[in-house]
Order: C-alpha cells, then structure tokens, then sequence
C-alpha cells in the first residue's frame, strides 16, 4: 500500500470516527432534551394536577363546613387529659384517674366546647365526652376491648369512628345517636406492637360521607390506607408493596386524597383511581396536614444522625418547600398562618416512640414570631381539631 493510499485510509477511518461520534454526540444530545421535554411535561402534568386540587377545594367550600380559628388544645400529660385555651392561656385539667393502668389512649373535639376521649383499663375501654359549657361529662359508652387505637367526630359531630384492638382482630366502629354500626374488622398479629404516634389515625372527608383510616398495625400482607364510605363499603385499598409503605394520606376534597410512597408524594382521585407523582423531597416526612383553605401541607422530618427534628410547610401548586423551624414536631394548624408544634429536643439514638417533647409552641407563618404556650417536659400527644 502506497503513503498515499495509507493516508487516504486514515483520513477514512477518521471520518468514520468523527460521524460515530457526532452520532453520539447526537443521541445524548436527544436523551438530554428528552429528558428536560419529559421534566418539562411531569411538572406542567403536576401543576395542572393541583391547579384542579385548588379549584375544586375552591368549589367543595361553598358546600361543606367553612374552618373557624382553634381556640383550644387537649393534650394527654402525667397519665391524664388537659385543655389549654388559646384565647385565655389558661389550663384545665379533664381527668383525676389517670394511671399507669388506667390509660387514656385517644382525644377527639367534637365542636368546639366538647371534648371525646378514651380510657382503657383490663379489657374494657369507656368513651367519654366532655362539656365545657357543662363542665362535666355528657355522654359515654362501653366497649369490650385492649384499646381505642383511634378516636375522629365527623366536622359537623354527627358521627363518630373509633379503631380497636381486641386480642385477635382490629375493628371500625361508627357511632351515630345511639347507634353503633361496624363498618371492617381485620385480623391481627398478636405480637404487633402498638403504634399511636401518627402512623395509626381516621380522618373524614369534607362533606363527611367517606372514611379515610390509616393502618400500620396488621400483617405487611394487609392493606395500609383504606377508604370507607359510611355503610362499610371499600372505594380504595392500597397494599403495601415490597419496599413500599404507602402512609400518612389526607383529603384535599371530598374526592381526592394525598398520601406519601417511596419518599414522593402523590396525589389519587377516587374517581380515577390513576396516582400522580408530585414533589421527591419529602424524604423521611411525617404527619402530614392541609392548611385550613388547603393552600399549603405542613409536615415534619428528623435527621436520624444529626438528631434535629424540622418542621416544614409544602405550597400546593408551585411545589416550593419551606423550613420553618427546628427543633419543633407534629405541626397542627390553627388558622391559615400558624401552627401549633411539640417543642423537641435533639436526639440522635431515639426511636420516634422515645422523642422529648418539651411543650407547645405558636409559630406565626407570616411574621416567623415563635412563642411558647406551655413548658411541658411529659406530653404524649396532643388534639386540635378543624371545626
């Protein structure tokens, strides 16, 4: 082969080269562009998910109850139940018998001026409610069982679901008037350790006519996040997967609910069945709650190394992500610009069960004021409801 030849090959071979590359070149170029058309396409999907959330939260407020200010919070302290009074910061103690075998489990605000809560003691539990305006008890009833896991009034306080334990299976009662109805029982492993933090809990939906429950307790076989309507019937059953545990769901509207999955949240219709994948920094969040107008999510991590709990607040729509505060846990909404939290001290070897609490704090949203409500170093939960 001649020089003149060998360069002609070379300079072939060189351009085969160069074409390959420029064909890579090009496909990554297409893959990088894919990728930003399908961010672009998933994030407009997601605005227009929650631009229909808004809208028809917006739609379903004419019709359901309309949110008034929390002017009182029940919590459980030294075994028994008190009340704190936002308006007058005074305290009143509900219950004397409290003790280490006499348990109270579960608080439940029926309006404003009543109070549900339960006590258990030998395998007979007692719900009772509690009137302000009376200042005495003005209902109560029996039910043969270990514990009342959890306590809900519908918003207009017509209806009220409890979830018990027995020694074999977990139940869902509704209590109307003097009627009770059952609406599920599961079974249950019997070496199930209770879980009461927030990982167990019934919510309604705004016009009342369905049940959300939430159960972390039964088998990993059996479902996690069900949807009731008020006669027992099943309209949503999600199970949990092999790394999945679907938990912590709320309603946004009386036909749609978010719930947390593999660290996302998501959105499911249950008309549609179909989920939408929002935001994927919600690792290691808890407790989820909607503003009173549904606006926004308020929610609460902790670094499990550094020991720092964190509230944080989620804009529906825009999909921003905002730290609030430190040091602060189980954040509950009292009006549409602040939150009630635990004040949590840092802890780095806890479990979640073994978090110390330290009190109630006020956090005002808009002028980022902190202030104390009550020091407390023994609260085990605490109830503020929506009214």
């Amino acid at each position: 082969m001649s020089p003149i030849d060998k360069e002609v090959l070379n300079s072939e071979q060189d351009d085969r080269w160069i074409v390959v590359l420029l064909t890579i070149g090009s496909l990554f170029a297409a893959l990088g562009i894919g990728v930003l058309i399908y961010n672009f396409i998933e994030n407009t999907l997601t605005r227009v998910e929650e631009e229909k959330v808004i809208q028809i939260v917006e739609e379903e407020e004419s019709e359901d109850i309309q949110f008034e200010p929390i002017n009182k919070i029940a919590y459980k302290s030294n075994y028994n139940i008190w009340v704190f009074d936002l308006e007058t910061n005074d305290t009143v103690k509900i219950t004397e018998d409290g003790s280490k075998t006499y348990l109270y489990t579960a608080l439940a605000w029926r309006n404003k001026n009543e109070l549900s809560y339960s006590m258990c003691n030998l395998g007979e539990c007692l719900i009772q409610t509690y009137s302000f305006e009376e200042n005495k008890v003005m209902d109560e009833f029996e039910i043969k069982a270990q514990s009342i896991i959890a306590l809900r009034w519908s918003h207009k306080g017509e209806v009220l679901a409890y979830l018990y334990n027995s020694s074999s299976e977990l139940s869902l009662d509704v209590k109307v008037g003097e009627k009770v109805r059952s609406l599920i029982d599961f079974p249950r492993l019997s070496d199930v350790t209770l879980d009461t933090n927030d990982a167990v809990y019934i919510r309604f939906s705004p016009n009342d006519e369905k049940i959300l429950l939430v159960n972390t307790l039964v088998d990993g076989d059996e479902t996690y996040i069900q949807v009731l309507n008020l006669s027992g019937g099943m309209l949503v059953s999600i199970k949990k997967d092999f790394n999945s545990d679907p938990t912590f769901p709320f309603f946004m509207s009386n036909d749609i609910f978010y719930y947390k999955k593999d660290d996302y949240l998501y959105i499911k219709p249950l008309k549609s069945g179909e989920e939408t994948q929002l935001t994927d920094r919600v690792k290691g969040a808890f407790d989820f709650k909607p503003s009173p107008y549904k606006t926004k999510i308020s929610y609460w991590t902790h670094d499990w190394l550094g020991g720092v709990s964190t509230v944080w607040t989620y804009e529906v729509g825009t999909e921003e992500i905002s730290r609030i505060r430190d040091q602060e846990s189980h954040p509950v909404w009292i009006n549409g610009d602040t939150l009630v939290t635990l004040k949590t001290a840092d802890c780095r070897e806890c479990t979640k069960e073994k978090f110390e609490f330290q009190g109630l704090d006020k956090i005002d949203l808009v002028t980022k004021e902190v202030s104390t409500l009550i020091e407390l170093e023994d609260i085990e939960f605490f109830e503020a409801d929506n009214f």
